[in-house]
């Protein structure tokens, strides 16, 4: 599962992403989960790029229970799931307890980031650091989780997630970023 952060001077976003999510790479298609390797962030953030329309600071990876056990850290644990669906059915979910996290982060007198202190891997300094911006500019805004809208097709065994790329950039955009 891939979560996107956005967050700009109306508001702030996480889009979580299931990995069966297809996005157009280079001259194909590929799901989410085949897009990103440790060595080559910059794959995935084209065909993210690409797809919503808004620049990608940097890209991180983190195992969900290392992620889990920070978010519980934080407080918004009752709504981090204990697994992850492979199928993305609670990437919602998951966008949430983000939201959540990061409200409470840029809350006047939060207690911090301690969710973000979760080992990350890849471009983990950019990304702290596009989130902190991102914390920012949203300020004592509101933060809001959703799943990436789109249709779920089963066809000849292949389940993959089509994404609606209009209604995503129309979530994003409320945040002014």
């Amino acid at each position: 599962m891939l979560a996107m952060v956005v967050g700009g001077p109306k508001g702030g976003a996480v889009l979580g992403i299931p990995g069966i999510t297809l996005l157009r790479s280079g001259d194909r298609f590929a799901e989410v989960a085949d897009l990103y390797e440790p060595g080559k962030p910059q794959v995935l953030a084209e065909s993210l790029v690409s797809a919503l329309g808004l620049p990608v600071g940097a890209v991180a990876a983190v195992g969900w229970n290392d992620l889990r056990g920070a978010l519980t850290a934080e407080g918004v644990e009752p709504l981090a799931p204990e697994g992850l669906d492979p199928g993305g059915g609670d990437a919602g979910q998951v966008a949430e307890a983000l939201a959540a996290a990061l409200g409470k982060s840029g809350d006047v007198g939060g207690d911090g980031q301690t969710w973000l202190q979760a080992p990350l891997s890849g471009e983990a300094d950019g990304f702290r650091a596009r989130v902190t911006a991102a914390l920012a500019a949203v300020g004592e805004g509101r933060w809001g989780g959703q799943m990436l809208p789109g249709a779920l097709i089963d066809t000849d065994g292949l389940t993959y997630l089509e994404p609606n790329v209009q209604a995503a950039r129309t979530l994003l955009a409320v945040t002014g970023a």
